[in-house]
């Protein structure tokens, strides 16, 4: 395969400003809900005070100093796996190995890395959704000029992955669950950027670049680990076919071991902690062995459930109260006798993510069905070795907002495939009003997209403190003031607590006896925000405030 010359200096600076921007402009929102959301700014805060379920990675980095994978005993809860006398966590070496040159040296940061952490997976996802966005237009469009319309529908993409997904999502919780899927994501798509380089030109050093990033997504999680590595397979495949050009055959066997080395590493992991191979037995972890259950997590009885969660519908909930857009007020339902393992409300990715979701379809009609020429046919690779993570969501038995997270690879990948596509049809048979009409829905789309995703990251959780709920009510009534619509319209009042409510629902239990808010997803569904003191005619201020309609 032959490789063009570089495009023009002006067209690579154009695009490296439009996703400056695009991620710039997301990045005030992001650091507010990571370092604030309604609580004291730290770039240290955790979801639980006392920094359980921040602080797994570093449990198991200390292990590792000590030379072996498994921790005190009852530090993990339920979390821990029981093997072999030991207790493991099922969570991955890479965050652990990431701390360890921070840990060596302080114990100070035990438990409070978590934040630092996402962070600096969301600047990496930045960094590879661009890479990868550039790579690919590269391969389909070559050394087009690119022109201001295109370059800012490119920075309106790479804001609306890092502001419109499920990033944000993550950022509101600063703990062991955010930050798992946070780097899968990171990582998959620096595997992936690798991969269409080896692709495009291969090289030793695109090749150890492609080996070490596949490693480090096997050592985080397995399900984009293994999507990696069946990439390696594929593009493997494609260079011994001759397709890459005849030049290029010698690299199969180079590429092959690129899947095949960092697989055997991840089995090695799972054989030291589980025993077993390529799986995790979730009968040996304490939470699920109190399900007293033996089905297994993974089925394809859960299918019609989790494609319809995350999939069907919208899965918004819109109201007249800030934030206005909210997840779902009640959790996913099963589909059939289908028993899940957990639930919680899900916002589908159609209606939460349009702009991905759209340029997804396009992408995918792009480099699948259409018979792509020549180069464009290697992102077909990395679309497929995306969309293995995207599956395994479909087969486990727990529904969670989070879980999107697994999905987003496939999205960046097929958007940027969709987008580049569009603008060269666009540029070789469509006029300037439809040039105009394609920049105003990428636009309008990517903002909503923005706009959702910061919404529904900001309402109560179980685990948020006093202090998250007191300002976040507080808010809610200034800002129901503000548009002529009182929160205390749609407060409720009554004298006892109801089995359910409506997700996020205020209750003034009496005559300002107490103020609850119902959130489901938590460790507790009615959540105390005040409760009345006889002796502080104070501690229901907020309470008695909201019963004030002006």
């Amino acid at each position: 395969m032959a490789v063009l010359a570089p495009p023009e200096g002006s067209s690579l600076r154009r695009f490296a400003w439009a996703v400056v921007i695009g991620g710039a402009m997301v990045s005030l929102p992001y650091l507010w809900v990571l370092t604030d959301l309604w609580s004291s700014p730290s770039l240290f805060r955790t979801v639980l005070p006392n920094h359980s379920l921040s602080n797994l990675y570093d449990l198991q980095a200390r292990a590792m100093f000590q030379g072996h994978l498994y921790v005190p005993k009852g530090s993990l809860g339920v979390e821990a796996f029981v093997h072999a006398g030991h207790q493991y966590t099922y969570f991955g070496l890479f965050p652990s190995i990431l701390r360890m040159p921070i840990l060596a040296f302080t114990h100070s940061m035990d438990g409070r890395l978590t934040a630092p952490s996402l962070l600096l997976a969301w600047l990496v996802t930045g960094l590879f959704s661009s890479l990868l966005l550039w790579r690919v237009r590269w391969l389909i469009r070559g050394p087009a000029t690119l022109g201001l319309a295109e370059a800012t529908t490119y920075g309106v993409l790479i804001a609306t992955i890092l502001g419109g997904s499920v990033l944000m999502n993550l950022a509101a919780s600063p703990w062991v669950y955010s930050e798992d899927i946070a780097w899968s994501v990171a990582l998959m798509l620096g595997s992936l950027f690798a991969l269409l380089g080896v692709l495009e030109a291969p090289s030793w050093g695109r090749v150890t670049a492609a080996g070490l990033l596949i490693l480090a997504t096997n050592l985080n999680r397995g399900s984009s680990g293994y999507g990696c590595v069946l990439g390696a397979v594929l593009a493997a495949a494609w260079l011994a076919s001759g397709r890459a050009g005849s030049e290029n055959r010698r690299w199969w066997w180079p590429v092959l071991l690129v899947g095949l080395i960092p697989l055997t590493v991840a089995f090695s992991v799972s054989w030291a902690k589980f025993g077993t191979f390529n799986s995790v037995p979730l009968n040996d972890q304490i939470a699920f062995h109190r399900l007293h259950t033996k089905n297994s997590a993974f089925a394809l009885r859960y299918v019609p459930t989790t494609l319809l969660a995350y999939v069907g519908g919208t899965g918004l909930h819109i109201s007249s109260v800030f934030p206005f857009i909210t997840l779902p007020q009640f959790p996913a339902r099963a589909v059939g006798n289908v028993m899940l393992f957990g639930t919680q409300p899900v916002a589908t990715v159609p209606g939460s993510t349009p702009l991905l979701f759209v340029l997804t379809l396009w992408g995918f009609v792009t480099v699948c069905l259409r018979r792509p020429a020549g180069r464009t046919r290697v992102v077909a690779i990395v679309l497929m070795a995306a969309a293995v993570p995207a599956a395994a969501i479909l087969v486990f038995g727990f529904v969670a907002e989070r879980f999107t997270g697994d999905v987003l690879p496939l999205l960046v990948v097929g958007s940027a495939a969709g987008l580049v596509d569009l603008w060269q049809r666009l540029e070789r048979r469509g006029s300037r009003p439809a040039r105009k009409v394609a920049l105003a829905l990428v636009l309008v789309l990517g903002i909503f997209g923005v706009v959702a995703n910061t919404a529904m990251s900001v309402t109560p959780t179980g685990w948020w403190s006093n202090q998250q709920l007191v300002h976040y009510v507080q808010f809610q009534k200034s800002a129901g003031g503000l548009i002529g619509s009182p929160l205390a319209g749609s407060v409720v009042r009554d004298r006892k607590l109801p089995a359910s409510a409506p997700r996020g629902e205020l209750l003034i239990r009496g005559d300002c006896a107490a103020l609850y808010v119902y959130v489901p997803n938590g460790i507790r569904s009615w959540v105390k925000i005040e409760k009345r003191n006889r002796s502080d005619p104070s501690s229901v201020s907020l309470c008695k405030s909201l019963l004030t309609r002006r």
